[in-house]
């Protein structure tokens, strides 16, 4: 049987293929452009001419022992991180939210167990948060973030409404 990070396709050949878990760097994109779709994790699917983008595209449990499968979301996890610091315009738009809620579709409705892929992923998201946490005062930061949003938002109303109709 392959191997989670072979990029041979598990179940044969109409199967999609699973990208490789080496380490790597993510072109900046343009903007706009969902650079999402480079993860090894993510499966850009185009059948049909519709576009589709699934963002838990991992093997089944049980191809690797579950050891393996923890340590293969970990290696997923450094891939998003890199991804982020390659693509720092990518940072708040929700890719993070994509993954988990296809993470959360995969497990299905009853949630009897936890994929050792999801636990690996975002055991090291966990790590990763702490490591920057540490290195910033986070409360003061969320401030910062929220003034600073509150003026974006300020000024999209004027463009939208005017500056005579916010201002009332």
């Amino acid at each position: 049987m392959a191997k989670a990070d072979s990029t041979l396709a598990l179940g044969g050949a109409s199967a999609p293929a699973y990208k490789s878990t080496a380490p790597r760097t993510y072109r900046p994109g343009n903007k706009g452009d969902d650079m999402s779709i480079e993860l090894p994790f993510v499966l850009f699917d185009n059948k049909g001419g519709e576009q589709h983008v699934d963002h838990w595209h991992v093997p089944p449990d049980g191809c690797d022992d579950s050891f393996e499968e923890t340590l293969i979301g970990r290696r997923y996890a450094a891939h998003y991180a890199q991804f982020l610091k390659d693509n720092p315009d990518s940072v708040g738009y929700s890719v993070l939210l994509s993954i988990v809620q296809d993470m959360l579709q995969k497990q299905g409705p009853k949630m009897k167990y936890t994929s050792r892929y999801v636990v690996g992923f975002l055991a090291h998201v966990d790590e990763l948060v702490y490591m920057a946490a540490k290195r910033i005062e986070v409360f003061e930061h969320a401030a910062m973030r929220e003034a600073r949003d509150r003026v974006v938002n300020f000024e999209l109303d004027i463009l939208e409404f005017g500056e005579k109709e916010v201002a009332a």
